[in-house]
């Protein structure tokens, strides 16, 4: 699996996907923080997925506001990336091009994130009942007017 950089300016929605993935893979789930996160701690995060990479665990790291790590604290990463000691997982406000280090970018996956409209969620919300591997399995033990109006509550709340 490719190493994914997240840049949105949406609130927060990087993390949860990484836990995604880690939860989809199999791995256990770590997170730094940028704006706290030194060396030592991305050391720390490094040498823990190294033991557990000896037990057969495999572990996704996720880093908030990754295009605030120094070149230094980026470099920090750079052999457990190459490596496969970790699945790195950034998110950024800033354009990566010019906020993460080459021997980085080169090495992942970037993907943008952009805000749902109304009628997306919508659109979802409808599939979702009408899946049976969705809501759709649990409405045959409710009511479909309950789906119908959790279908549409949120439709006609949302702001576009």
């Amino acid at each position: 699996m490719q190493h994914r950089s997240f840049c949105t300016d949406l609130p927060a929605p990087a993390r949860p996907l990484a836990s995604l993935i880690s939860g989809a893979t199999g791995r256990r789930f770590e997170a730094l923080s940028a704006l706290s996160a030194g060396v030592k701690e991305v050391r720390g995060v490094i040498e823990l997925a190294r033991r557990r990479l000896l037990n057969g665990e495999q572990t996704v790291l996720f880093i908030d506001e990754v295009h605030r790590f120094s070149k230094t604290q980026q470099d920090a990463l750079l052999a457990a990336v190459e490596n496969r000691i970790v699945l790195l997982v950034g998110a950024t406000t800033e354009n990566p091009s010019f906020s993460v280090v080459s021997a980085l970018l080169s090495r992942s996956l970037v993907l943008q994130l952009q805000s749902l409209t109304a009628a997306d969620v919508q659109e979802l919300l409808e599939r979702a009942v009408a899946d049976e591997r969705g809501f759709g399995a649990r409405s045959r033990s409710t009511t479909t007017r309950w789906n119908t109006s959790f279908v549409w509550r949120p439709a006609t709340h949302a702001e576009p």
